[in-house]
């Protein structure tokens, strides 16, 4: 029994000679005493957490110390090697910022003990470095293939080109420019023009004299008179045709006039001053087989015809379009010259 306790006794005594190192619950009133036999001179440790003024302490508490230095002498608020969020280290040293080295890779900053240090880490598959840290690459936004000759400016007319489809600054009436520019793709807006001037072949322009138009400006499809004033002066000019395929269109500009040869567009032709779309006529009127007959629309003329004894086509009008259909004689009437007779 004897024996026994001085064994106890021998290992209690070693324990303080080591430091007090994991000494037992028993043994917790000889703290005291353990911190008694640390000197302080030594530099402050951090152990499980908590800062000691030097490792003796620590030990003392049974604690094994980390690192030297106090346990918040380095902060990072993105909790250490995290390429995918941007963080600050704060130390003894200085305070540091994750950053972007390329595209790809963050320079990012951690703490090794009190220590602020920092390494290079590369992104991850499919992420790429954006304000010091990883962040899932957005897929590329196409630039749109727009051009404006004029810049949006009214009082010149411009063009646009988008994807190859071209738009024209034009005029709304003489007073509004409908002006096309580009905005992530063709657009296009109405805009008054100021006082003082008037909207001419796709701009603003000033006015200067006194020109009237009764058909609103280079229309081809209206007959129109212009009339200008300088003075006591007072001079018309007509639209008219100058055959069956052009007209001459005078509209005013700039205060004064302008006389224009205008081909009229397929389909149509010059009709008392004015480009017309041809209508479709009907000599027999319509679909009537007893009669021979022609359908025509402008240059095109189409006569009903026979194909067989009793048999043929028939042209009529169907709006302004002209069609056709075949046909049979009745009973014993058979097809002369594009129709039935008995």
């Amino acid at each position: 029994m004897r024996g026994a306790l001085i064994v106890v006794l021998a290992v209690a005594l070693a324990a303080f000679g080591m430091g007090c190192t994991g000494a037992p619950e028993g043994f917790r009133n000889m703290t005291a005493d353990c911190l008694a036999n640390c000197t302080g001179a030594a530099a402050e440790v951090c152990a499980n957490g908590t800062t000691y003024p030097d490792a003796c302490s620590a030990r003392c508490y049974n604690a094994t110390p980390s690192f030297e230095g106090a346990c918040d002498a380095c902060k990072d608020t993105d909790g250490g090697k995290n390429a995918t969020v941007r963080g600050t280290v704060t130390s003894a040293s200085g305070n540091y910022t994750d950053s972007c080295v390329v595209f790809e890779s963050v320079e990012e900053y951690y703490c090794f003990g009190a220590i602020a240090q920092k390494t290079t880490l590369q992104c991850p598959e499919g992420h790429e470095c954006h304000m010091g840290a990883c962040v899932v690459k957005m897929p590329p936004i196409p630039e749109p293939d727009c051009q404006d000759s004029d810049g949006k400016d009214v009082y010149t007319k411009g063009a646009i080109n988008a994807s190859g489809n071209v738009f024209e600054d034009s005029c709304i009436d003489n007073k509004k420019v409908k002006e096309f520019y580009c905005d992530q793709g063709a657009r296009s807006e109405e805009t008054d023009c100021p006082g003082g001037y008037e909207c001419d072949t796709g701009r603003c322009v000033k006015i200067s004299g006194n020109c009237t138009d009764t058909d609103s400006g280079n229309d081809i499809y209206n007959e129109g008179k212009v009339i200008v004033k300088d003075g006591l002066i007072e001079l018309e000019f007509l639209d008219k045709c100058l055959d069956s395929g052009y007209v001459k269109e005078y509209y005013c500009s700039l205060g004064g006039y302008i006389a224009e040869t205008v081909k009229c567009p397929e389909g149509f032709r010059c009709v008392q001053a004015s480009c017309r779309q041809d209508a479709c006529t009907d000599s027999d009127g319509g679909y009537e087989i007893w009669r021979q007959g022609g359908a025509n629309k402008g240059d095109l003329l189409l006569r009903d015809e026979c194909t067989g004894q009793d048999t043929g086509i028939e042209y009529y009008c169907d709006g302004n379009d002209i069609m056709n259909a075949t046909f049979t004689c009745p009973g014993s009437a058979v097809c002369e010259g594009g129709r039935c007779e008995d």
